[in-house]
């Protein structure tokens, strides 16, 4: 807990967690809260099988993940598209996220195996399936999590 004052008084907050930032609210009473983070993909146009789509991202902080999300401008038709991220050449899910055909936002039925990212842990993204009529364009990938301090 932190002590701060308020007018000629003065109060405690609410004892913070573990790994939580104190956050200033101007005349209100600050408060804790967890620094979310995530990494963010664009994939412009037809998407198409492939390995190590993009850039490789070296990780420039911890993150403990908890989720995945996907929206694509263009939704795959005929069959899901399924995207794979791997950390140093391994893949994080069990389930790997997918936009289902005919869906314009998708993930989140994936499946966490790997929770936590180290600082300077490398990044990749696999096209794994693409539409089978129509492969699915624009995709958007975001990789959300807690930042580690």
């Amino acid at each position: 807990a932190v002590v701060y004052s308020s007018g000629n008084t003065l109060k405690q907050t609410a004892k913070g967690l573990s790994g939580q930032l104190l956050i200033s609210q101007g005349t209100s009473a600050p408060k804790w809260a967890s620094p979310v983070g995530g990494m963010i993909w664009y994939f412009d146009g037809t998407q198409a099988v492939t390995t190590s789509k993009g850039p490789q991202i070296t990780m420039p902080f911890s993150l403990s993940l908890s989720g995945v999300t996907l929206r694509a401008k263009g939704a795959p038709t005929g069959a899901a598209l399924i995207y794979n991220i791997k950390k140093d050449g391994t893949t994080i899910f069990s389930t790997r996220p997918q936009i289902n055909g005919g869906s314009f936002v998708g993930g989140s039925g994936a499946v966490l195996s790997t929770t936590t990212l180290g600082v300077n842990s490398v990044l990749t993204i696999d096209i794994d399936q693409v539409g089978s009529t129509f492969a699915g364009s624009g995709v958007t990938i975001m990789l959300k999590g807690t930042r580690n301090y």
